[in-house]
């Protein structure tokens, strides 16, 4: 393979044109999860990042390692404006979700996740770390340009086509890869991340790690007794996470692969999220899956929705 054809290879994957659909479908997913996760926080809010709550200020800057980008250092001790950090917290989500001043909300609800988890990195766990990565990278691709307030209002300020080939202009404007391909890329490293982690591990060479887990009985959400109780059952659980783990930074980039290790990877998480509490994690992971899709099948798929609820798609071109 010559040096010209790798250079084609690396311009073709980064920077050639696509739909912005599957950015902006995953950008409403990923929004109405942070409205879950604002709602679910504000109920003990003052408990976990309060004045009087479990850690305090001084406890958490003595716990961390390198100072954070945090808002909430604004006004440290301060209740009123932690609540108020809260109602923009739940604005931003919002706006996020229906894509009205999107790069700016999408910015506001990293700055808001990033604050919380340097309030009180106790609370969160890697899921939550990965709600954090993925919204900072959305800032970079999430441009309102589709399924968006700001996209219907940008045709509403455009004068009337005048031919079919300019109304084809006005619907959605494809986009380089770039942005999309950086957000395919850091799924793709959580799983080959967590595979590398857990093939290091005895009790995943073993079959064992699945049995284990079963038993932290404050993750456990419904028990499966003939299930885990069982060894060979915890073993090709145990092996069949390693397996689809895999399957999910490599077969993944394959085409005709791809759906199969999806499908996979939904039954995967569906099983886990109702084993164990582990909340929203297990979604933003799925949700996570639509980057993959081919952009006419995503095209087939909001156009059945349009056809049964046609107000939620105005512009969706049939």
């Amino acid at each position: 393979m010559s040096i010209k054809t790798l250079f084609k290879l690396w311009d073709e994957f980064w920077f050639t044109e696509t739909s912005p659909l599957a950015v902006a479908v995953f950008r409403i997913l990923m929004g109405i999860i942070m409205i879950l996760f604002v709602l679910l926080l504000t109920q003990d809010m003052l408990v976990w990042f309060g004045q009087y709550g479990l850690i305090s200020n001084q406890t958490e800057r003595n716990f961390a390692q390198v100072v954070g980008l945090n808002v909430l250092n604004l006004a440290r001790d301060n209740d009123t404006f932690l609540l108020a950090f809260f109602v923009v917290f739940f604005a931003a989500s919002l706006c996020m979700t229906i894509g009205y001043k999107t790069r700016l909300s999408v910015l506001v609800v990293f700055l808001c996740l990033n604050s919380l988890y340097h309030r009180n990195a106790f609370l969160f766990n890697s899921g939550d770390t990965y709600m954090r990565v993925m919204s900072f990278w959305l800032f970079f691709s999430a441009r309102g340009n589709a399924l968006s307030i700001d996209h219907l209002l940008k045709l509403k300020s455009k004068r009337a086509p005048e031919s079919p080939e300019e109304a084809e202009k006005f619907n959605y404007k494809c986009v380089s890869k770039w942005p999309v391909r950086l957000l395919q890329l850091q799924l793709a490293l959580v799983y080959f991340h967590t595979f590398v982690a857990k093939f290091w591990g005895d009790t995943w060479v073993n079959g064992t790690s699945v049995y284990y887990s079963s038993r932290i009985e404050d993750l456990v959400r419904v028990k499966l007794p003939y299930v885990f109780d069982n060894l060979w059952t915890c073993q090709l659980l145990t092996w069949g996470t390693l397996v689809i783990e895999l399957a999910l930074f490599t077969l993944i980039w394959v085409k005709e692969f791809r759906y199969y290790v999806i499908a996979l990877a939904i039954v995967f998480h569906l099983t886990i999220d109702l084993h164990m509490n582990i909340p929203l994690f297990e979604w933003i992971m799925m949700f996570s899956y639509v980057l993959f899709i081919d952009n006419q099948d995503l095209q087939k798929g909001l156009l059945k929705i349009k056809q049964k609820f046609p107000a939620l798609f105005p512009v969706l071109k049939d």
